[in-house]
């Protein structure tokens, strides 16, 4: 081999190892940001798991609000019912009154008459 020929393979070489190098930053460079990329996935996950866990907690509150809904409704239920039955009540004493007065008024005046 003549000396120029190994120069220019010597230089053909040097070209291929910078070439190399340049390749080697390019996939470190990416490598890097597929790892940033995967740190923020990772956190996007954690902040994801963090809002299930929220929303479940909800959930359980919304239950038991809905209970307590229920019982309300069901309180008034019972009140209704319970004030219907005292309306009833009131409704039917307030009707012997009226007999009882109708009664002492016709006695009344019978034994005025007599």
């Amino acid at each position: 081999m003549t000396q120029e020929r190994l120069i220019a393979e010597l230089k053909k070489l040097r070209q291929e190892v910078e070439s190399l190098r340049t390749q080697t930053k390019l996939f470190q460079e990416t490598m890097d940001v597929y790892k940033s990329i995967d740190t923020i996935r990772t956190e996007q996950v954690k902040l994801l798991m963090d809002a299930i866990k929220d929303r479940d907690s909800l959930d359980v509150l919304g239950q038991k609000k809905e209970e307590l809904y229920k019982q309300e409704v069901n309180l008034f239920k019972a009140e209704n019912e319970r004030l219907k039955g005292e309306l009833s009540a009131a409704k039917k004493s307030k009707w012997i009154n009226k007999i009882a007065n109708a009664l002492l008024i016709v006695g009344v005046g019978y034994a005025a008459a007599r």
